[in-house]
Order: C-alpha cells, then sequence, then structure tokens
C-alpha cells in the first residue's frame, strides 16, 4: 500500500466502461472516499481491434473501428466526468486501449486507490465481481476498490475483515487515511477457521463417540485458544480505529472466512430492509395517523424498561458486581496467606 504523509496529495484512478455498474462504482466511490488533496483521474480502455487473417479489407475495417471506438470512448469519458461533476468532484479524463484488466493494473501503480465497478458491461448476468474486476483486485497493487450502488441512498455500511495480517493492518490504515467515515457504520469482522472448516468436515464428525478423555481435552483447549486470539485481534482492530473517533461494531464468527463474511454482509442487507419496513409500515405511519396508538406505545415502552433505570436496581448491581465480588476476592486472598 502506498504510505500516505499528511499534506501529500491523494491519487485515486476511477474506471468506467459506460456501463450502470461502473457509473454507480463512480457515484459510491465519490462519497466513500475521502475529497481534500484527492486528484482524481477518470480512465476508459478501449479495446484493441482483432484483425482476422486473409481479411483483405483489414486496414479499412481497423480505420473504422478505431473511429467509432475513439468517439464511443469519449462520449463515455465525458459522461463520468459530468457523473462526477455532479457530485462535486473534479477529475481529468484519461483514455487508453488494450486489455481492460491489464492496462489498470499497470497504471494502478502510480495511484494510491483504484476504483472499478463489480461488473462490467459484459458481466452484468454474473453473481460476484466480473472478471476484469477479479484480475484487478487479485493483481494491482496499493488499494482496489470494487464498488457497487449504495443501497437506498442510506449512510454506507462498511464490513471490514480482520485477522492480524499485514494485509488486515493495511485495510485499517487504508479505512482511516483514505475514506470518509464521519457517517459510516463500520463493523469489524474476524472469522475463526477451526480444524473441520480446511478438511471440509461439520463439528459434528469431530464430535463422534470414542474419543478419549486427552482428545477431548485437547479439542476443548484448541477452540479457547483460538477463541482468545480471535478476542485479541478483534479488539485490537476496533482500538486502533476507536482512537480515530470511529464508532465500531464487531463479530466474531466460525467456519469458512469467504461464507461468513458473505452471510454477514447479505445480514446487513436484510437487517437494513427489514428496520426500513418496519419504519415505512408501521411507526411512520402509527406516529402521524394514529396519536392514540403512538401514545400507548410509548407508554409501554416506558413501562417495560422502569425497573432498569431506578436507585433499587443500581444498590443490586453495585452490591452483587462490585461490592460482593470484591469482598470474595480479598476472602480469597486472605486464606491463600
Amino acid at each position: 500500500m502506498t504510505e500516505y504523509f499528511e499534506g501529500a496529495v491523494m491519487k485515486t484512478l476511477m474506471a468506467t466502461d459506460g456501463s450502470n455498474e461502473a457509473t454507480a462504482a463512480l457515484r459510491t466511490a465519490t462519497r466513500l472516499l475521502r475529497r481534500r488533496d484527492n486528484e482524481v483521474h477518470i480512465l476508459c480502455v478501449a479495446p484493441e481491434f482483432y484483425e482476422p487473417r486473409g481479411r483483405k479489407e483489414g486496414k479499412r475495417v481497423r480505420a473504422e473501428y478505431e473511429r467509432r471506438i475513439a468517439q464511443e470512448t469519449k462520449t463515455i469519458l465525458e459522461r463520468a466526468h459530468q457523473t462526477l461533476l455532479a457530485e462535486g468532484v473534479a477529475a481529468e479524463i484519461r483514455a487508453e486501449s488494450g486489455s481492460p484488466a491489464e492496462v489498470i493494473v499497470r497504471l494502478a501503480n502510480d495511484y494510491d486507490v483504484t476504483v472499478l465497478g463489480a461488473t462490467s458491461q459484459y458481466d452484468t448476468t454474473k453473481p460476484g465481481i466480473g472478471s476484469v474486476a477479479s484480475r484487478v483486485v487479485e493483481h494491482a497493487p496499493g488499494i482496489v476498490l470494487v464498488c457497487r450502488e449504495n443501497a437506498g441512498g442510506s449512510s454506507p455500511r462498511i464490513l471490514l475483515c480482520v485477522d492480524g495480517s499485514r494485509a488486515s493492518q493495511a485495510a485499517l490504515n487504508a479505512l482511516t487515511t483514505y475514506f470518509n467515515t464521519e457517517s459510516a457504520g463500520i463493523t469489524l469482522i474476524h472469522i475463526v477457521e477451526t480444524p473441520w472448516v480446511n478438511l471440509g468436515l461439520d463439528q459434528d464428525w469431530f464430535d463422534r463417540g470414542g474419543e478419549t478423555r486427552y482428545q477431548k481435552s485437547s479439542e476443548i483447549q484448541l477452540e479457547e485458544e483460538l477463541q482468545i486470539e480471535a478476542n485479541e485481534i478483534i479488539q485490537d482492530a476496533a482500538e486502533q480505529l476507536t482512537r480515530h473517533g470511529l464508532d465500531v461494531t464487531t463479530v466474531i464468527a466460525e467456519g469458512n472466512p469467504a461464507t461468513a463474511i458473505l452471510g454477514q454482509a447479505e445480514q446487513d442487507e436484510y437487517d437494513l430492509d427489514q428496520i426500513y419496513d418496519i419504519l415505512e409500515n408501521e411507526i411512520i405511519p402509527a406516529y402521524y395517523d394514529n396519536p392514540d396508538t403512538w401514545r400507548h406505545i410509548v407508554k409501554n415502552g416506558m413501562q417495560d424498561v422502569r425497573f432498569q433505570f431506578e436507585s433499587n436496581r443500581m444498590a443490586d448491581e453495585y452490591y452483587k458486581l462490585l461490592y460482593n465480588t470484591s469482598v470474595v476476592k480479598m476472602a480469597v486472598e486472605m486464606k491463600e496467606h
């Protein structure tokens, strides 16, 4: 990852092929990336002309192709430029020819962040990310941001996977250095890869009868060590972000990392849809159209939580959690001595 120094200019390369996916990536990236001292270049890579063998009219066809592809590239770049201007970002445009993935990977050396859409105009029917995005993520140096449209115009939600590696630390540094995280919801996730995952087995396979007491205790010890390591990794990552004033939610999951990460991302989408549905169809109509019902809901809510906001609860917790625990600890220490 390119190291960033205070006062240095951040350089961002945004690739587009004119597709809806690429345009969505441009809009999303401008809202995610910090704008101060950010020099943005828009790139469009035109495929090179492939000349079939034995065609006498090859030169004429090549000339016509180059004329038309140059015009199309210019149009794509102008539209992308207008898209960024609408977001308040001035950018320079850049046209290249060749393999899109190879050109983007080559140019990425000169930029801090490289942005592209999840799929190209030729990959829209395929799940996941397309072939160009996959190759760029695998081979490009530095930070690669693969974007989709932000659902519902809501505040950005960032899912950051941490495992204690150098790459994980680089991702943390990039988040605090290059991204506008003031209004973003950030979730840190660590996946505990237990042994049966790498063997393609379920945990039930290890829970069958016949184990010795030693084998069973070894498995429990391993799980405990993995859990301790997971807590240390995610706590360290959370502390790094909170030092920058960021609010962080942490998740520790178990299983296959790819499946767990996708599952968490889909869970966030589901939770968001459910919240919007409840707001739109239950809470807002009750507040505006049924004031008596709304007052009843508010009073019931106050009634449900009243025991958590009284002095008896505070005194009880003080005795059980602080005073009584301290007395027991003191008695144990006196007995030991």
